[in-house]
């Protein structure tokens, strides 16, 4: 009996460490196993710039089975809750749900309060939430803190960098049977995204 309240005290006083991670999308997309905190806690906040893999990410992380809606749509579904007087189904009960965040939430504090709202019933429920920052970030660092540390996991991508740049490259040069020559051609490119060295390769594949 001592031993069985010792382990109350043990367990009561755990203490939960914020969960922290950052680095470019192919980093948590590739082989290596995923850190544990990304796999189970059932609220995951995804920073980054337009275009940098946040999406991609989300999708990752959940597998097959999600259920993804897009600004518009996160507005949609915000506006039938206001005239339902309640949340949709697939919205408040699909296991695992990816936001991308409206824009200026500064200036729709009513938005930000009812995604808020959301984002504490499904993590009382245990379901899986995903939200994908907005431009302006701000608002949802604010959301970050009004959750608890036990239950959320951060993920700030970054686009690569340096000799991360190439070896990207080299990697997509590979894919398409491009000479890696072009890997550092295309690393030194300004303002360096996927979408612009993707399409570059692009043409040079067709001009191949």
């Amino acid at each position: 009996m001592p031993n069985a309240k010792k382990e109350q005290r043990v367990e009561r006083y755990v203490r939960h460490y914020p969960s922290f991670f950052q680095g470019v999308y192919t980093e948590f997309t590739g082989d290596k196993p995923l850190p544990n905190a990304l796999q189970t806690r059932p609220m995951i906040f995804i920073f980054g710039e337009q275009g940098v893999g946040k999406t991609i990410l989300a999708k990752h992380l959940c597998g097959s089975d999600y259920l993804l809606l897009r600004r518009q749509e996160v507005l949609d579904a915000f506006l039938q809750k206001v005239r339902k007087r309640r949340w949709m189904d697939d919205i408040s009960k699909h296991p695992q749900l990816i936001l991308e965040s409206p824009s200026f939430l500064r200036q729709r504090p009513q938005i930000l309060k009812m995604l808020r709202s959301l984002i504490a019933l499904r993590t009382r429920k245990g379901l899986r939430t995903i939200l994908l920052d907005s431009e302006d970030m701000g608002p949802i660092r604010d959301l970050v803190q009004s959750t608890s540390v036990a239950e959320r996991a951060t993920v700030m991508l970054r686009f690569p960098s340096g000799r991360g740049r190439y070896r990207f490259l080299a990697h997509a040069c590979r894919e398409r049977n491009i000479p890696v020559k072009v890997a550092r051609e295309l690393s030194q490119v300004e303002p360096w995204t996927y979408k612009v060295v993707f399409d570059l390769l692009e043409e040079y594949a067709k001009d191949q």
